[in-house]
């Protein structure tokens, strides 16, 4: 279908049809998220600011407080539509991030379970790619639930997120690990100050987060294109926002700084293979124990899981690649 008939489309959705119908067509695509919204519970919604920016709060049931963005343009007639005012239209952004960044945020991959199906997961708008690669549900590894168990944080891990965004998967785990430490790695300096709020508001003393590129060399004022509030490397002539300079870290300098990773996540929109570089010539006493990356970004012509996978063998990482091209790996000598 071209651009043109689907604009022609969307204009008799949201200008002819009444809305009654449009949210019955609504709840048909998009149920899965909208059940999700549904079972929400929040005690109270606010306003806070951040370098005199205002930003949507919310105070969970379990004292959890939030901080985030306000609704996206691209999703608010559909987030109006569902939230049917149950929520404040200013927080519907922040809740679209609780539900898929926090409930089932990137470093939840191995572990979290949807309760519906992926079919109603609605990918184009709201879900991540992760998000249809979530280990539990490969119905076609047999094992899935024993390399789940290798996944499942316990509370003395030290854990390293690369791309943690506003700091919500970060912020979750940080809970865990009531004898260890989270490390998390954002490039956006907006994102960053927003992550460094959450981790004030939940005095979560054992989160560290850091304020660069993941990259193969250390380098000063890097510059980075930003897309859709984030760090893009893919360079795919799509809109970009603006472009940011950060100073680089490397991901062998990271291990070798924190000793003992178990878990490290990268998710850091197409650098996954200069980070993966990086460490091919590292002591291999430094190796993260365990490894989310995803691989479906394409390098000329193909997905970066077919660079990714195969150097983690060559260091002795097990690894399995889903269907999506989402690679989990784990050294032999966990449990």
């Amino acid at each position: 279908m071209n651009k043109k008939k689907l604009s022609k489309i969307k204009f008799i959705f949201w200008n002819v049809l009444p809305l009654f119908v449009q949210k019955f067509f609504l709840l048909i695509f998009y149920y899965g998220y909208y059940s999700e919204v549904k079972s929400f519970k929040y005690l109270k919604s606010e306003v806070t600011k951040i370098n005199e920016k205002k930003y949507p709060l919310i105070h969970l049931s379990d004292g959890t407080k939030l901080v985030g963005y306000g609704p996206e343009k691209k999703f608010t007639q559909i987030t109006n539509s569902l939230f049917a005012n149950q929520i404040p239209n200013f927080h519907t952004g922040l809740v679209n991030d609780y539900i898929l960044r926090y409930k089932y945020s990137h470093l939840g991959v191995a572990i979290d379970k949807f309760e519906f199906p992926k079919s109603q997961r609605c990918l184009e708008l709201f879900f991540h790619p992760q998000h249809k690669n979530m280990l539990r549900e490969l119905h076609s590894i047999k094992n899935k639930e024993e390399i789940s168990k290798k996944f499942l944080p316990q509370k003395n891990w030290n854990i390293i997120e690369v791309g943690c965004y506003i700091g919500f998967g970060s912020l979750r785990f940080s809970k865990i690990l009531t004898d260890g430490k989270l490390i998390s790695i954002e490039a956006v300096k907006e994102n960053y100050e927003v992550a460094c709020k959450n981790r004030e508001l939940n005095k979560a003393g054992n989160w560290e987060i850091i304020n660069a590129v993941l990259w193969d060399k250390q380098k000063q004022n890097f510059p980075f294109d930003i897309v859709s509030g984030q760090a893009d490397f893919l360079k795919k002539n799509q809109q970009i926002d603006k472009i940011e300079k950060v100073n680089t870290i490397t991901l062998d300098k990271l291990l070798k700084k924190n000793n003992k990773v178990d878990l490290l996540s990268l998710t850091i929109n197409g650098a996954e293979v200069e980070a993966i570089k990086s460490i091919i010539n590292i002591d291999k006493r430094y190796l993260p124990l365990r490894i989310l990356v995803p691989g479906w970004y394409n390098l000329e012509n193909s997905p970066r899981s077919e660079i990714i996978e195969p150097i983690l063998k060559e260091l002795g990482y097990k690894t399995l690649c889903t269907p999506g091209n989402f690679i989990y790996g784990w050294l032999d000598n966990i449990i």
